[in-house]
């Protein structure tokens, strides 16, 4: 590895994907306590606001566990599938929301979707302008599943 090597962020893409939703804060174009239905109108969930997925208080239910019997594994799942595997089936809260703490990839695929709601860009490139370019982190890239051609790529 050099200064050079590209890096997909992995778990700490959470990190920057906060980063993201907190500059369009800054830029007025999000409020944080605001419910997320306001982005995500097919979300099932009334009163979870952009702060309670940023902070882990969501209760939506972890997207690794409620696919389990109705996604075929050998399918990539998407952002938007979750969005609307969560409308069809209308899973159960984990906890009331905002009462418990309990950590949630799903929250951070709902940031990511209202992320590129606002910019009207796909995340990759939302990501590119919004975090990566004024860091200056010229190697590091999202991959991005493109349906049409059943295939993974790196967005830089």
């Amino acid at each position: 590895m050099t200064p050079n090597s590209p890096l997909h962020l992995a778990s700490v893409s959470k990190v920057a994907t906060s980063i993201a939703i907190l500059r369009l804060s800054d830029q007025k174009k999000l409020y944080l306590d605001e419910d997320i239905r306001n982005y995500l109108p097919d979300i099932p969930y009334k009163g979870i606001s952009i702060r309670m997925l940023l902070n882990h208080r969501s209760g939506i239910p972890y997207y690794g566990y409620f696919t389990y019997g109705i996604w075929p594994l050998n399918k990539t799942l998407t952002n938007q599938d979750i969005i609307l595997l969560l409308k069809k089936h209308k899973f159960p809260l984990n906890f009331k929301t905002n009462h418990h703490f309990a950590y949630c990839n799903t929250n951070f695929a709902l940031l990511a979707l209202i992320v590129e709601k606002i910019t009207e860009k796909r995340f990759p490139d939302a990501m590119k302008e919004l975090v990566f370019e004024p860091l200056e982190m010229k190697n590091t890239f999202i991959l991005e599943y493109d349906q049409n051609r059943d295939s993974i790529s790196q967005s830089y």
